[in-house]
């Protein structure tokens, strides 16, 4: 499978669970579809908010991982959005069903889901980036994870959706899914980010090369302290691990609103 780490959406940072990039994507105030392969960051696309309502959704990043099984525009692991249960769960396969092999492609976006040509609602992550035993989570909590790797991404920049960015994706397989279950963690609860500043660390040094690396130590000069500006749960919490939630609300009124007078963002670009 594929794993996505910041990735948001559309396609993301998965590995063996990515789109087709024959697959076709709806895109602004059009009848016509573009295909994946077409698009660039920047490019406005149709997607789903957080509130499931149709919007125009900002490609975050885009990229390639490898070559694969596909089935339909998607690997069988890759989540879509279930619309009869509302939950994210794998794709999926079925003996009859069609596999065909290709170049896969992940496309993170600024929505939490994005929609294909077909109608799927799909998301960029899969199965290896929180883990084989999770075939499926709540929608509550797929948004808040979705938030978290949208900060990082913007933070950081879309490398983390180049395979080329990695050394070892067996190593990415491995050291994901505490990644995933720590951001959660984190992105619930700003005094829980300790184990997630730590799970970033290993996933940094056990995965990436050596080039992404730097950007990752540069962005966050302040690694391992995850109670500090600079490291990488302060980006993911939006600055609430510095703090108490309490005293940072007081003096960052605005904190969740990253363009506005008050945020951690405005305070940090003063």
């Amino acid at each position: 499978g594929e794993f996505g780490f910041g990735p948001p959406y559309g396609n993301y940072t998965n590995i063996h669970s990515i789109l087709n990039p024959s697959s076709s994507i709806e895109m602004e105030e059009t009848i016509e579809v573009t295909r994946l392969t077409d698009l660039k960051v920047g490019d406005k696309i149709h997607g789903y908010d957080e509130t499931m309502q149709l919007s125009t959704c900002s490609v975050e990043a885009i990229g390639e991982f490898g070559f694969g099984p596909l089935y339909g525009n998607y690997t069988d692991d890759h989540f879509i959005l279930n619309s009869s249960t509302g939950m994210i769960e794998e794709h999926g396969s079925l003996p009859s069903d069609i596999c065909t092999k290709g170049k896969k492609y992940q496309i993170l976006t600024d929505c939490p889901l994005g929609v294909d040509e077909s109608g799927i609602k799909f998301t960029p992550i899969d199965s290896d980036f929180c883990g084989k035993r999770m075939k499926e989570m709540s929608w509550k909590d797929y948004v808040l994870l979705h938030k978290g790797i949208l900060r990082i991404v913007r933070a950081t920049g879309g490398f983390w959706f180049s395979i080329s960015s990695y050394t070892d994706m067996e190593a990415v397989e491995r050291h994901a899914p505490p990644v995933c279950a720590s951001m959660l963690k984190c992105m619930k609860d700003s005094k829980d980010c300790k184990h997630f500043e730590k799970n970033s660390i290993v996933f940094i040094d056990n995965t990436l090369s050596e080039f992404s690396k730097a950007i990752v130590k540069d962005v966050f000069p302040n690694i391992g302290s995850h109670n500090k500006l600079g490291s990488v749960a302060a980006t993911l919490s939006a600055g609430k691990s510095i703090i108490s939630k309490t005293i940072a609300e007081g003096l960052l009124p605005n904190i969740e609103k990253d363009n506005k007078l008050g945020s951690i963002a405005a305070t940090l670009s003063a």
